[in-house]
């Protein structure tokens, strides 16, 4: 279908084109204008120009025969126009606020067992009872009639040596001395006691009516978990807790676990925060509140009209 424009028609629709297509371009090199370059004075307004001949009478023409002429148009006016320059970076914004923590991670793995700890000292040997006394002597035997002495003989040369002799009959077998006294009996298991003194020390005391008293005590090396980290003393191998971090005293001390102590020896280090745990499912439904109170009919002093 054919459509007849005038010249001024199709002008029109040009210029909307146009206006259309390079708007947002003047606005940006306006911005820039605005930035960069200072306005000279406004010029002196020129003269009319003298009035055109009458305009010839229009063609009729189809939308596929303006389309170029419009593209064309647009095109030669675009390239008219300055290259846009780089703008000016814009302030960076505020920082948004800090995200919710996380939720806690699952708990780290246990520290392996520590090496066993020393055995305790052995205990003290019981007393040992006093020795029965010794029995007595028996009795010695008669001496026999001792012969009379000869007269010396004339010294001979020196002989050989003669054979041993053999041994003369055993004597008689002397009586059986008398029992000695029993001696006292010695310390049993009923005479000790032991007695737990605090949480890793314990007292061994021996002790008989009518024999010497003696006690000692032994201390256990056992691990003892005192909860989390706060100023005071600890004992060897009491342990703590210090920002999720499991640590082990290795003397008595007052210092903090950390910072190069040398007092202090870390057992467990903190694991590292688990990651986020999926959305718990949604809630009941809450009851209902309570019907509000009509403020509109109370006096200023609380009181109900």
């Amino acid at each position: 279908m054919l459509v007849t424009l005038s010249i001024e028609e199709i002008a029109s629709v040009v210029d909307e084109a146009v206006e259309r297509a390079v708007a947002p371009l003047r606005a940006q090199l306006e911005v820039l204008m605005a930035i960069e370059v200072k306005h000279g004075r406004d010029g002196v307004d020129g003269k009319d120009g003298a009035d055109g001949l009458d305009g010839k009478d229009g063609v009729n023409v189809s939308v596929d025969d303006v389309i170029p002429l419009i593209e064309a148009h647009v095109e030669a006016c675009v390239s008219k126009l300055p290259a846009a320059k780089d703008g000016r970076d814009g302030v960076d914004g505020k920082d948004g606020a800090p995200g919710l923590d996380g939720k806690d991670g699952a708990p780290g793995v246990d520290g392996k067992d520590g090496a066993p700890g020393l055995d305790g000292k052995d205990g003290a040997p019981g007393l040992d009872g006093k020795d029965g006394a010794p029995g007595v002597d028996g009795k010695d035997g008669a001496p026999g009639v001792a012969g009379k002495d000869g007269g010396p003989g004339i010294e001979g040369k020196e002989g050989t040596p003669g054979r041993d002799g053999r041994d003369g009959l055993p004597g008689v077998q002397g009586e059986k001395g008398r029992d000695g006294i029993n001696g006292k009996d010695g310390l049993g298991w009923d005479d000790i006691t032991v007695v737990k003194t605090d949480e890793r020390t314990v007292c061994v005391r021996i002790a008989r009516e009518g024999c010497e008293t003696k006690e000692w005590s032994i201390d256990f090396p056992t691990l003892i978990y005192r909860g989390i980290w706060r100023e005071g003393s600890y004992k060897y191998q009491d342990a703590v807790t210090l920002q999720g971090s499991l640590w082990i005293a290795l003397k008595e001390t007052a210092e903090k676990p950390g910072d190069g102590s040398k007092d202090w020896r870390l057992a467990a280090k903190r694991g590292r925060d688990g990651k986020d745990g999926s959305p718990g499912l949604r809630g009941d439904k809450g009851e209902p509140g309570k019907d509000g109170r009509d403020l509109t009919q109370l006096g200023p002093d609380g009181s109900k009209w």
